[in-house]
């Protein structure tokens, strides 16, 4: 049996591998479990394993990690490999784990005709919030702080079980409130960025020019907060864009890569500009960037006065 499992989500892949190996147990799996490593495994290395027999049982895994034999750079191995495919010995169990590919490869054709293909990409809030309450035994949390929580962490979900975690032991007993999270969990630069486009969006430019201070008092560089903001005005455009023609939030978020409360928030956002007011929102934030790189201006005070601007022109649009 072949198997392909792909995406940017390693918890969700790893998973589904443990979920794979547990329905398929081997006998004497250490000597009958292979793990290839590499764009440079060679896959004259994955035939021979898969053409060595197992030993003592009726079965074989091999796991073939981040390959890149799905993508443009590795034709010739890709196609050896999936002439390979089409006899391999019945005792393979083969696993491919990989974070990119490309549909119209060879191999991925031949694995999608006779195996199985799955994608995990970034998980749902609702998802994430399941896969919390599992790992932790329904822990003492309300579904509202859970939420906050949630929206306070990145696309990572071994991420986001190590900050919960620490949670759980900082609050003992007693249930996590919300201010035990803004206490005791780290941030993303990501997540800290996005509140400040809130504050961009609703005009408020003290609490933005005060929450840009904070964050360049805690040594987050300008440079990156700039490319997050632009960063966000793409995601508006692109949001605009993929609502006008109907499409879900959830597909939006998928496309997108990312969380879906910040494509639901943007959709509203999206409605109070035109196309024209998100281009000239740009275009201040690669003016400030040129402007910084020829050193007409510093880094702290450029950005600082694009958010200013950008809290100005949002004022005309409200």
């Amino acid at each position: 049996m072949i198997y392909l499992v792909y995406g940017t989500e390693i918890y969700l892949k790893n998973r589904r591998i443990a979920e794979i190996k547990s329905q398929n147990s081997i006998s004497n799996s250490l000597m009958n479990e292979v793990v290839i490593k590499g764009k440079t495994g060679r896959v004259e290395t994955i035939i021979e394993e898969g053409e060595t027999h197992p030993f003592l049982s009726d079965k074989k895994i091999i796991i073939v990690k981040d390959s890149e034999l799905f993508v443009a750079g590795r034709k010739d191995d890709s196609n050896k490999l999936a002439k390979w495919l089409e006899s391999a010995p019945e005792y393979v169990y083969l696993i491919f784990d990989e974070s990119k590919i490309d549909k119209g490869n060879r191999l991925f054709k031949t694995l999608r005709s006779f195996g199985q293909v799955e994608e995990f990409n970034m998980a749902s809030d609702v998802q994430i919030a399941s896969i919390i309450k599992a790992e932790f035994n329904n822990p003492n949390v309300d579904h509202r702080v859970l939420q906050y929580f949630i929206s306070k962490m990145p696309n990572d979900i071994t991420y986001i079980l190590l900050e919960f975690s620490k949670l759980l032991s900082y609050c003992g007993a007693e249930p996590i409130s919300i201010s035990a999270i803004d206490e005791i969990c780290v941030v993303a630069l990501e997540q800290q960025i996005f509140g400040l486009i809130k504050y961009i969006f609703n005009q408020d430019t003290t609490t933005a020019i005060n929450f840009y201070h904070e964050l360049i008092y805690k040594k987050e560089s300008p440079i990156a907060m700039l490319g997050l903001i632009a960063s966000n005005y793409r995601n508006i455009f692109q949001i605009k864009d993929l609502a006008r023609l109907n499409h879900p939030s959830r597909d939006i978020a998928n496309k997108l890569g990312l969380r879906d409360f910040v494509v639901k928030d943007y959709i509203n956002v999206s409605k109070r500009y035109k196309y024209q007011e998100i281009k000239d929102a740009l275009k201040l934030c690669l003016d400030t960037d040129k402007n910084i790189k020829t050193g007409l201006v510093e880094a702290e005070k450029g950005v600082e006065l694009l958010i200013f601007r950008l809290c100005i022109k949002n004022s005309t649009i409200a």
